[in-house]
Parts: structure tokens; sequence; C-alpha cells
């Protein structure tokens, strides 16, 4: 399957996200001899990144302060399982109607464990402004990877939901109901100046979006007991606009990417010699 490849802005969900899905869509051709309902739980696991890269000057008393580096957030989430759909199709107009919902309540959510860990480059400097004597100014050197917490990994649990795109694709998006659980004390890459440059707009859970992918149909009423689809988004740093960062007088910009990529598994359910839902 073709890998594809989206630039967005943060997602920002409405309630409507993880509503009860339903979806109908025409589809011709040849009927086969299948169930006219058939069940799935879904299963998905993948991996996240995240990155800011930034630059800020400027003199804080007589010192000029210069910060410049690069934060990361490394995310894997493990199978995270807690969705079944049911999906249903009739003959009509010499093709198949399709409709798809939810079983078992309104939110389509994976709740899931993510291994994450964050990395840290560049450094934090101070030197005397010009004219100001180095013992009104002594000159300082701090490396952002040597900061506690850099590389150390921490286990979260989140959820992230299903979304149903028109009539016959699905992605996944992050859950307005995730359960982030506080970074760890100091976090990797913090100083007293980096503390406000620390938010990464792509962070896991609330990753780039998700390009979608065809709900595969066809597969649904075969013989498959197993169907992995795999997903994928993007933001990369030559589409990704750079933003200002910081309080004057230490002011500069920064550029956030973010990368994901996502297996969802539909398992079959429900019927003879099948596990149940």
């Amino acid at each position: 399957m073709g890998r594809n490849v989206v630039d967005c802005w943060r997602i920002r969900l409405s309630a409507s996200l993880l509503a009860a899905l339903v979806v109908t869509t025409l589809a011709t051709g040849a009927p086969r001899a299948a169930a006219s309902t058939v069940k799935f739980r879904l299963v998905t696991e993948g991996i996240a990144d995240s990155a800011r890269i930034f630059s800020v000057h400027g003199a804080t008393g007589l010192c000029e302060e210069a910060v410049e580096g690069r934060f990361e957030d490394q995310t894997t989430f493990l199978r995270g399982r807690g969705v079944t759909i049911e999906v249903s199709r009739h003959r009509k107009s010499g093709g198949w109607r399709y409709s798809v919902h939810r079983v078992g309540g309104r939110a389509a959510e994976f709740t899931v464990a993510a291994v994450r860990k964050r990395l840290a480059s560049g450094s934090e400097s101070l030197t005397p402004i010009p004219l100001v004597p180095p013992a009104d100014c002594p000159a300082e050197h701090h490396e952002l990877s040597k900061t506690p917490g850099c590389g150390t990994t921490r286990i979260t649990h989140d959820d992230i939901g299903l979304r149903i795109i028109g009539s016959t694709s699905f992605t996944v998006a992050a859950s307005e109901h995730g359960r982030v659980e506080p970074l760890p004390v100091p976090t990797c890459g913090e100083t007293n100046t980096t503390k406000g440059f620390l938010d990464l707009k792509y962070e896991f859970p609330h990753f780039v979006d998700v390009a979608a992918q065809p709900l595969p149909q066809a597969m649904m009423f075969g013989r498959a007991r197993a169907i992995a689809v795999k997903l994928e988004g993007t933001v990369s740093g030559g589409t990704a606009p750079s933003q200002p960062i910081g309080t004057p007088p230490l002011t500069g910009v920064a550029t956030d990417t973010g990368h994901v990529d996502v297996t969802v598994r539909f398992i079959r359910c429900g019927e003879p010699h099948l596990p149940a839902c």
C-alpha cells in the first residue's frame, strides 16, 4: 500500500470526532457469497516523532544570551485495542450498499501504552556585551543534551480515536479524552531559559494528521481473518512554517516537525470458530 504524506497544522478535535460512526456508500461489481453483517475487533500500534528546532538571542542584563538547539520526542505506542466495528451490506441498484458503525458505545477509541523518550541537542551560552568587563558577565556555556532526563524512557497511557472520513475511508487521530501523564521533572533540555521552548506541537498523543485510507470492504466480506492497513502522516522541515518564540529581550523562531506511522488491524470476530467480540 502506498505511503501517504500530509502537511497539516495541529489538529483541533470537536466532540463529534468520536461520535457514533455511520457511513454508507455504493460499490458496484459482482456480488460475492458472504455474510450480510460482519464484525471486527480493531488493534493498532505505531510510532510517532516530534521535533522542534529553535534559535533565540537577546541581551539580558549585561550579557548577550544565545540558545540554539533541537528537542525531540520519540514514541512507540504498543498494541491498543478497544474498538469493535460492525459492517453491513445489502444489494441496491445492481451493487452493494454498505454501512459501518461502532459497536458497544459512542467513543471509538484505542487505549495504548506509549513508550516515550525525549532527546535534546544544542547549547545555552552567556557572553559579555561589548565593552562590558567579563567580571560583570561571567561567560557560561551549557549543553542541552546533558540536562537531566535526556534519554530516559517513560511510559504513558493515552487514547487515540478512530475516525471515518467521507463515506469509505478511515483514519486515527488524537482523542480529546486522552490521559496524558505529566512529564518527569526536570524535563530533558530544560533550563531556566528553555522552559518556554519545550512545547512540541506534534508530541504524542497529539501527533500530526494521519492521511486516510480506504476501508478494506472487499476483504471484509471475503475470508480474511485479519486485515492490516498502514496509515502515515508527516510535517517535514521543508514545509513546516516557522513561528516566533520567546519573550523580549530574548526572542527567536522555531520550526516544529512530526511524523507518525500507524498500523490498524481488523481482526474478524463473533463468527463460528472465531474469537468473540
